[in-house]
């Protein structure tokens, strides 16, 4: 796990999308971020990530991405009020929102909802399934946002 203020190294730099879709994830534990990462360049999108929920309102407010993913046990600031600062702030709100969360209780899933979530997936997801959810919210091959 990195510190609570480094933002990771995406996969590829905010600025340098070019006509890629442009992706935030959001994820504390590096290894699933890696691995979000990773997936999500070889199916064709630009990544950019942090680790913590402060991080998380900071860049999309910086970077207008086509989606967010959004863990919801995150430090500094959790998921589900990340969510609904971002869905309440005129520069953000329409950006579609995935929440992942390993919580099982339906409750942690309603309240992402609530926040704002567009979708709530449980981790661990199924990759395929996860595109599948991202191709939906925002079209395959969807051009990036004008910054």
């Amino acid at each position: 796990m990195v510190s609570g203020s480094e933002l990771y190294q995406g996969t590829r730099r905010s600025g340098a999308h070019g006509a890629l879709p442009l992706l935030l994830v959001v994820e504390d534990f590096e290894e699933l971020y890696e691995l979000y990462s990773d997936f999500l360049a070889g199916a064709g999108y630009a990544v950019e990530g942090t680790n913590n929920g402060v991080e998380a309102v900071a860049e999309a407010r910086r970077l207008i991405p086509n989606l967010i993913l959004m863990d919801l046990a995150l430090p500094r600031m959790n998921g589900w009020e990340a969510i609904q600062l971002l869905k309440n702030d005129s520069a953000t709100h329409g950006i579609p929102i995935i929440a992942l969360t390993g919580h099982v209780q339906a409750r942690f899933a309603e309240l992402a909802r609530q926040a704002g979530a567009d979708v709530v997936l449980l981790k661990p997801c199924p990759l395929n399934h996860l595109l599948g959810e991202i191709e939906r919210l925002i079209g395959h091959g969807a051009p990036a946002r004008s910054i």
